[in-house]
């Protein structure tokens, strides 16, 4: 399970460790990588794209990748409006003074966060996996997100070719998701582990035996 750039980053891996259909990608970019067995994965607030009023200028971002190749260990403070992160003020003052919440990235590792989104942003419908050992995914994403694009999240689950695949809206949420009040953070929650627990098998039973799964009791 992945939040934000997390999020993207479990998605992609899952795009990058199967194959995809010749004609999403080219042969380059459908490059497969070594794929534990994974029954699902969970991402939400994914950095698909970000939001149009967090995106730096085209001509700031080609200018940081060709820097990123010549100084890839050079660090550049990146800073997210605080406001942004969620509608309860004291996450976001916690947030604020957490130390481990820090805004610095190396060009290196912001070039390479930007294209992980990109190319999920820009794959092209019937992407991903639909046969039987393909992993399950759920994502969710908050409508009032300005961090990350709500949109571009929907947009990928409608067009990722996985049979168990779920998009999650929660109306009104900002981008941290499970710090949410008004009942967004404990639906989050709740929602979560129905997904996982109705997707999981019961070791030692007929369950096993048959491929059967059990019903979610919360």
């Amino acid at each position: 399970m992945g939040h934000s750039m997390g999020g993207a980053e479990v998605l992609y891996y899952m795009l990058k460790s199967s194959p995809l259909p010749s004609s999403s990608r080219t042969s380059s970019a459908s490059a497969s990588l070594p794929l534990p067995p994974i029954r699902g994965l969970l991402a939400y607030s994914p950095l698909v794209a970000l939001h149009p009023t967090s995106r730096p200028m085209a001509l700031t971002v080609i200018v940081g990748k060709l820097a990123a190749k010549v100084l890839p260990n050079y660090q550049v403070v990146q800073h997210l409006e605080t406001g942004l992160m969620c509608r309860d003020k004291n996450v976001c003052e916690e947030w604020e003074n957490d130390a481990l919440c820090h805004d610095t990235m190396t060009l290196e590792g912001l070039a390479g966060m930007l294209d992980r989104g990109a190319w999920l942003d820009h794959l092209k419908p019937g992407a991903g996996r639909t046969d039987g050992e393909a992993p399950a995914v759920w994502v969710c994403h908050g409508t009032a997100d300005q961090v990350n694009s709500f949109e571009a999240s929907r947009h990928f689950v409608d067009g990722l070719a996985v049979r168990d695949k779920t998009f999650k809206a929660y109306e009104g949420g900002y981008h941290k998701l499970h710090m949410e009040p008004g009942g967004i953070k404990e639906a989050l929650v709740k929602d979560v582990a129905q997904w996982v627990l109705a997707r999981c098998y019961r070791p030692g039973t007929n369950d096993e035996r048959e491929g059967k799964r059990p019903k979610a009791k919360l």
